[in-house]
């Protein structure tokens, strides 16, 4: 494909780069030239790598070579390169036995100063019949209806609807967008326009957040904002996901700043529905004002404010059915598992690895045949009557649920007049955890206030209160009281499908006498009892209280003062773990442990910030 020449094809650049991605090349090109990148993220493949090496050539001419062979359209336009998704060709019209009049409408699409349009899209209304100008503007659509109405748009132009009744060549004139290349985009203390920094800085829909059953807003932001890394390493109900821009930019990788209402906060704090708008700013120009704090990028929230007029209530209730993405196959056949494990094991040491005597292969081969079979027996060994298991135990389903479930119940109240408005919401949200054997449970509440009053013309006062509390249980913990290790690897260890979790005398699986291993490091023995476990209480207080004053035309002073008060407070409790191996026999493992960690923060901060808007005099 070629740029038109007469519409701008651009400076002249030299570039040498390998496997350097459509996201960083674009990035490239707006750092050294006056050229900026408009296009629907969705149509264009920003991750695709590509090696290029051009020297003092058009951009016109580098940008072919970048998209000649893609699904992606570029057309220069003044200082503005539009990526578009390449439109299908039309198919041919398939023949009929009967003849039909060929409706055809011809014309040209230009802008404002009658300079063509390369590229614009046509399409007859109510269909998906549709063509592009070419480089010169021209196009040519075979038409379904006659008359009928065509629909012409280009990116950075307002849509324009032309009626079609007759077969004379038509001039289609569209007008420049300013509301849609003009668009106002937080990115500090300041505001500038996204055709500047189309690239450098992204929104996120929040309609979207809305719709996720989630806990928090950084996991309902998965996968809507380009460049923004959320990462969920736990399966723990109540787990915070880890959130990046752009890959870890240093060794020791890099956070993103979040700030809310202008304020650094946590987002794991935030009400998904108090969510009006979130820009993530990508790079090191659209976060230079926060200097080092903002060098691995920066996350804006505004939270919502009042609606004018009548008293708005909204009441909802969410019920969602989480499940594990991914679920391991065990082998629950237990001779199977012992033949292959014992085999190993002789192979590397010589013996056996579970103890068990030929007697015992024949008993787990017989069980495998027929599950009607005792799964565990009583049988003399070292001169005592101990339990031997023949089980076909699944231990992920024995630890684990298939299906749990979440509640959420939300409400918000917003309304007053155009000099007192007020908006309150209210968010609880409610979630039983994976394991099977105890109910991890996760409880959280988010409230909210804000108001506005509006003393006069000049002076308005602000205020904006955020309370946020959650509990979180967890049941587990070995005999050393670390908890971390019901999601580890540790509750696999030893657990073979012949094992069976609680012996006939009702006293859980610890050990046997047969190799002496612990079973599953003894985790479910510890989930059974119930008496060892975590729990968490986190609570935030936070308040912004806000001045704003107009004394002249074009200027306004800002100031606001936030307070931020934290109390953590998490629990451990650890007991001695009842277990059995000799059917007339209960033994006790482990000590009783307790600890109490506790923590307070306190955070201050005054700000005081102004604007002007004026011009100086007409130097166009």
């Amino acid at each position: 494909m070629q740029a038109k020449e007469t519409y701008g094809q651009g400076e002249k650049v030299t570039f040498n780069y390998e496997n350097i991605s459509l996201n960083q090349f674009i990035d490239k090109i707006e750092n050294e030239t006056e050229y900026r990148f408009v296009f629907k993220v969705d149509d264009v493949d920003l991750k695709r790598s590509f090696d290029i090496e051009v020297n003092d050539e058009p951009l016109g001419d580098v940008l072919n070579k970048v998209f000649e062979t893609t699904n992606t359209e570029f057309k220069i336009v003044k200082h503005r390169v539009y990526l578009i998704k390449r439109l299908k060709k039309q198919k041919a019209p398939t023949q009929s036995l009967f003849k039909v009049q060929q409706n055809t409408v011809k014309g040209i699409v230009v802008d404002q100063n009658d300079i063509p349009l390369p590229g614009a899209t046509i399409i007859e209304v109510d269909s998906q019949n549709g063509v592009s100008s070419d480089f010169n503007g021209n196009f040519s659509l075979s038409l379904i209806n006659f008359p009928t109405k065509i629909k012409v748009s280009f990116i950075g132009f307002k849509s324009q609807e032309v009626s079609v009744s007759s077969y004379q060549s038509i001039t289609i004139k569209l007008e420049e967008d300013n509301n849609l290349l003009d668009e106002v985009v937080i990115v500090g203390y300041g505001e500038t326009s996204r055709e500047k920094i189309s690239t450098a800085v992204s929104t996120v829909d929040t309609k979207k957040i809305e719709q996720r059953p989630v806990a928090d807003v950084s996991s309902s932001l998965q996968g809507l904002s380009p460049g923004l890394n959320i990462t969920q390493s736990s399966g723990k109900v109540g787990s915070e996901p880890t959130i990046n821009i752009r890959g870890f930019t240093s060794i020791n990788g890099g956070s993103p700043l979040i700030l809310i209402d202008g304020i650094e906060g946590d987002l794991s704090t935030l009400n998904p529905d108090d969510v009006a708008s979130i820009s993530v700013l990508k790079d090191a120009g659209a976060a230079a004002i926060y200097g080092a704090r903002g060098s691995f990028g920066v996350v804006l929230v505004t939270t919502k404010n009042a609606n004018d007029g009548s008293l708005q209530v909204n009441i909802g209730v969410t019920t969602a059915t989480n499940s594990p993405t991914m679920n391991t196959d065990f082998l629950t056949d237990p001779y199977q598992a012992v033949s292959i494990v014992d085999e190993s094991f002789r192979n590397n040491s010589g013996a056996s690895y579970t103890g068990y005597t030929e007697e015992d292969m024949q008993a787990l081969y017989e069980v495998s045949q027929d599950p009607s079979l005792a799964r565990v027996v009583v049988d003399q060994r070292n001169g005592r009557d101990q339990y031997v298991h023949y089980g076909a135990t699944n231990w992920w389903k024995t630890y684990f649920r298939e299906t749990y479930p979440t509640q959420i119940y939300s409400a918000s109240i917003s309304g007053g007049t155009e000099k007192v408005k007020t908006y309150f919401s209210y968010r609880n949200y409610q979630s039983q955890g994976i394991l099977e054997v105890q109910d991890d449970t996760y409880d959280k509440y988010n409230l909210r206030n804000k108001t506005d009053i509006k003393a006069t013309d000049w002076l308005t006062f602000s205020n904006n209160m955020q309370y946020n509390s959650s509990e979180d249980l967890e049941h587990g913990g070995s005999q050393y009281g670390n908890y971390n290790d019901v999601w580890s690897g540790n509750m696999w260890v030893h657990a073979l499908p012949s094992y069976v979790p609680v012996n006939p005398n009702g006293g859980a699986l610890w050990r046997t006498e047969l190799n002496n291993y612990t079973i599953g490091d003894g985790l479910y023995a510890s989930l059974l009892q119930g008496s060892s476990k975590q729990q968490t209480s986190d609570n935030e207080f936070s308040n912004i209280a806000s001045v704003e004053i107009k004394p002249l035309a074009g200027l306004t002073l800002n100031a606001n003062y936030a307070i931020r008060r934290t109390n953590y407070i998490q629990y451990q409790r650890s007991t001695r773990i009842s277990y059995s191996i000799y059917p007339e026999q209960i033994d006790l493992m482990g000590n009783d442990y307790l600890n109490e960690f506790r923590t307070e923060s306190k955070y201050d901060a005054f700000n005081v910030y102004g604007e002007y808007k004026g011009n100086f005099g007409d130097h166009g």
